[in-house]
């Protein structure tokens, strides 16, 4: 069985419910920790493994944390690993939290959503289904892209990571490039 096979088997085999209930929003949802804890047995009878890192970093000054799962075929330890990411912003405008919550909490999106990517995971009827994960929101991206005025830094902004900007943010930053270069003209 290969690295492909070992991963599509413990994908159809892997059932994690929705235990646990947010008595705010009154949804169920499943944690990293509860994916984890469910895995973990199918790992060890397809002799494969898993490592999650998390890395912070910014973009424009908004700081986000990238976690990253790297799935391993243990008897063919040659075989490139199968890798699956996602990205969570750290809400630094949320309150009654410290900043090691703050990046604590991303952390768990960014983690869960990573393993679920990987793993097939369904997310619907999930706490984030209903509320937001921290991604980047209207607000948050209206603030920082008032602040870059030049195309160097608008292309910047522009050729990160596009999944982490929705369709929207992307399009107003191609118009505000676009305005630019049309008072470039017009002051010429």
């Amino acid at each position: 069985m290969n690295i492909y096979e070992k991963l599509t088997a413990i994908q159809t085999k892997l059932k994690v419910p929705k235990t646990r209930k947010n008595q705010f929003g009154n949804y169920k949802f499943r944690s990293a920790e509860d994916i984890l804890e469910h895995i973990k047995p199918l790992l060890k009878e397809y002799d494969a493994s898993i490592i999650i890192s998390n890395k912070k970093k910014k973009i424009c000054g908004m700081p986000y944390i990238r976690a990253k799962v790297k799935f391993f075929d243990n008897k063919n330890k040659d075989q490139k690993p199968i890798t699956a990411r996602d990205d969570a912003f750290i809400d630094l405008n949320q309150k009654g939290m410290q900043m090691p919550q703050k990046s604590g909490t991303a952390s768990s999106y960014a983690k869960k959503y990573a393993l679920g990517n990987l793993l097939c995971l369904d997310d619907t009827n999930d706490s984030d289904s209903i509320n937001k994960s921290p991604k980047l929101e209207t607000y948050q991206f209206n603030e920082f892209i008032n602040k870059y005025k030049t195309k160097d830094k608008l292309d910047k902004l522009l050729n990160t990571d596009k999944y982490i900007l929705n369709q929207s943010q992307i399009d107003q930053i191609k118009e505000k490039l676009k305005n630019l270069k049309t008072k470039k003209v017009i002051n010429k």
